[in-house]
C-alpha cells in the first residue's frame, strides 16, 4: 500500500508520506495499543483494542501496532466517539511515535464471523493506515459499516470482505468491503480488493456502497476483483441529487467472480450511479465485467461531468462499456473509449449506449476499435451534441433511433483498417457538420 500525499493537518503530528516513515510526539490525548496489550495504553505501556476504546474520548488519537487485532462481538472495532485511529505505528515505547502502515501492518480481522468495522451515527471520525479482511456475518457492510457520520478513510485496505446471504430467502446484500449510509465521506488512498456481497434477491456494491450520503469524494483509489450483481467496484446512490467527486481512482478485473467470496456481477462491473451530481474526472476503468450490461460504468438519473478518463478493455453480454439513462446535464470530454467487448452474438450492442431523457454533449472524445456493433447507439429519447470525436472501427459508427438527435461536427470516421463498416444509421436525426475526416 503506497500512501498518497495528505497536505492535511493532525493535531501533534508530522507526515511524510510516499514511503517515509510518520512521526509525532506522544501526548495526553492519545492511545497505544497492541493486539496482546495488557497495559494502561500509554507509549510504553499499550493496552489491547477494547480497552482503549473504552477509554477514548472525542478528539483522542488511537495508535495501533503492527499485528492482527480480533474480536468476539458483532464487530472488531466498534467506534462510539469522534476520533482518529492510525494504524502501523512501530511499537517504540519512547520518543517519536513513527507510523509506517507498509511496514507495520496493523490488521482488523473479522474471521469470516464479524464486521470489522462499525462507526457510530453523528461522529467525525478518521480511519487511517489500516487493514480491514475476512468481514463477515452480515447483510450490511462486512468490512465496514457507517452510518450518519463524517468520515475519513486514508490510505485504508479493505480486503476479502465477504457477504453472503444466499440462503436466506429474499434478502438483499449491501456493501462487501465497506457501506456508508448516510452523512458525508472522504476516501483517499484507498484499496477495496477481493470484497464479495450477495443474497437470494440481488446485492450492490462488491468494494463500497454510498448510499443517501450528503457529500462523498472518492480519490486516488483502486477497485480490484471485488464481485456484486449491481456495481462491483462501487455503487453510488445519492439522497435526491447528492454531490459525488470520483477523481484519479483505477477500477481493474471487478466483476469476473473471481473475490473470496460466490458472487459476480451482472451490471456494472466497475462503477454504477444513481441520483448523483457527479464528477468523475481522470480515471482508468480497465478489464471489469458484467454478465448482462454495463461493462464499465453506468450513470443513470443524474447529472454527470465524465472527463478524462480511460475505458478499455471491459466486457458486457450487452453495452461495453458506458450506460448512460435519464442523465442531464451531460458533458463528456477527453475521454477514451476503446477496445472494449460486447458478447451478444445476436443483436446490435453498442460500446456506448445512451438511453431517454439523456441530453448534453460529448466533446473531444475517442471512440475506437470496440468489438461491438455500434460506436455509439442512442436509443429513443436522447439527444446529444458530439465535437471532435474520433469515431472509428466498428459496424456502425453511431447509430441513432427514431425519436433521438446526433449533432456532429469536427469527425475522424476513420479509412482503411481504421474504417467503419457504415458510419451512421438509424431512423433518427443526424447532422454530421462540415467537417468531417
Amino acid at each position: 500500500l503506497s500512501l498518497a500525499a495528505g497536505g492535511f493537518l493532525l493535531v501533534g503530528l508530522c507526515l511524510l508520506v510516499n514511503g517515509q516513515s510518520l512521526t509525532a510526539r506522544a501526548s495526553a490525548g492519545e492511545l497505544f495499543v497492541t493486539p496482546a496489550g495488557v497495559g494502561t495504553c500509554g507509549q510504553s505501556d499499550p493496552c489491547d483494542l477494547l480497552s482503549a476504546l473504552t477509554l477514548v474520548s472525542d478528539g483522542m488519537e488511537v495508535y495501533m501496532a503492527q499485528g492482527t487485532y480480533t474480536g468476539t462481538g458483532s464487530e472488531v472495532m466498534a467506534v462510539t466517539d469522534s476520533i482518529f485511529v492510525y494504524g502501523g505505528w512501530d511499537g517504540a515505547a519512547s520518543s517519536s511515535v513513527v507510523r509506517d502502515p507498509d511496514i507495520y501492518i496493523s490488521i482488523i480481522d473479522g474471521e469470516g464471523q464479524r464486521r470489522g468495522v462499525v462507526v457510530g451515527s453523528g461522529l467525525t471520525v478518521t480511519l487511517e493506515g489500516l487493514t480491514v479482511l475476512n468481514g463477515g456475518g452480515t447483510s450490511q457492510g462486512a468490512g465496514l459499516y457507517a452510518r450518519d457520520a463524517t468520515l475519513t478513510l486514508h490510505a485504508m485496505t479493505f480486503l476479502s470482505n465477504v457477504v453472503d446471504v444466499q440462503a436466506i430467502p429474499g434478502s438483499h446484500a449491501y456493501g462487501g468491503g465497506a457501506f456508508v449510509e448516510g452523512g458525508t465521506l472522504h476516501v483517499e488512498a484507498t484499496t477495496f480488493q477481493g470484497n464479495s456481497v450477495w443474497a437470494s434477491t440481488t446485492s450492490w456494491g462488491g468494494g463500497l456502497l454510498i448510499s443517501h450520503t450528503l457529500a462523498a469524494t472518492v480519490t486516488g483509489s483502486l477497485f480490484t476483483e471485488n464481485d456484486a450483481w449491481h456495481g462491483s467496484g462501487l455503487y453510488f446512490v445519492g439522497a435526491g441529487a447528492s454531490p459525488l467527486l470520483l477523481s484519479d481512482s483505477s477500477f481493474v478485473a471487478n466483476g469476473w467472480g473471481t473475490s473470496s467470496g460466490v458472487a459476480f456481477c451482472a451490471y456494472a462491473g466497475a462503477l454504477k450511479l444513481t441520483n448523483a451530481q457527479a464528477r468523475v474526472v481522470g480515471n482508468t476503468f480497465r478489464d471489469n465485467h458484467a454478465g448482462q450490461d454495463q461493462g464499465a460504468v453506468s450513470v443513470s438519473d443524474s447529472s454527470l461531468l465524465l472527463d478524462g478518463n480511460v475505458i478499455t478493455g471491459n466486457q458486457s453480454r450487452d453495452t461495453a462499456a458506458l450506460y448512460l439513462a435519464a442523465v442531464s446535464p451531460l458533458t463528456v470530454t477527453n475521454n477514451i473509449i476503446a477496445g472494449n467487448q460486447s458478447t451478444l452474438v445476436l443483436g446490435q450492442a453498442p460500446a456506448v449506449r445512451v438511453r431517454v431523457g439523456t441530453s448534453g454533449r460529448f466533446l473531444h472524445n475517442t471512440i475506437a476499435h470496440n468489438d461491438s456493433y455500434s460506436g455509439l447507439f442512442l436509443q429513443s429519447g436522447a439527444n446529444i451534441a458530439l465535437t471532435n470525436t474520433i469515431l472509428v472501427s466498428h459496424t456502425v459508427g453511431i447509430s441513432v433511433a427514431s425519436g433521438s438527435t446526433a449533432a456532429l461536427e469536427g469527425t475522424l470516421w476513420g479509412s482503411g483498417d481504421w474504417a467503419n463498416t457504415t458510419d451512421w444509421g438509424g431512423g433518427g436525426t443526424i447532422t454530421t457538420g462540415t467537417v468531417n475526416i
